[in-house]
């Protein structure tokens, strides 16, 4: 990871960097888990790993579930990601996102 790639995943809130995620050309903010409240942050996770079209097949609880992601935030293997047009927040993995 550069320089640039980890300022972006910093706390302050002046340092969410546009990006530009190679799903569309629509920019986006990360936005650093520790920046949302642990309530917020759970239940984001919650509804993520609930969505319509996730069930597949897996049986495990959605506890180990929601641990599973907040696991691969932590890690960052997965970030949060902002979309100022339709204000909406996705889970998505690292490597889709790319700086703008």
């Amino acid at each position: 990871m550069n320089t640039q790639d980890s300022r972006c995943l910093t706390a302050t809130p002046s340092d969410r960097l546009p990006l530009l995620s190679l799903y569309t050309d629509r920019l986006t903010m990360i936005i650093p888990p520790n920046m949302l409240e642990e309530a917020t942050l759970k239940s984001l996770v919650e509804e993520f790993v609930t969505r319509d079209g996730t069930d597949n097949g897996d049986d495990s609880s959605l506890q180990q579930r929601v641990n599973a992601v907040m696991n691969q935030l932590a890690l960052k293997q997965v970030l949060i990601v902002y979309d100022d047009i339709t204000e909406t927040a996705n889970i998505v993995p690292a490597d889709t996102v790319a700086m703008a």
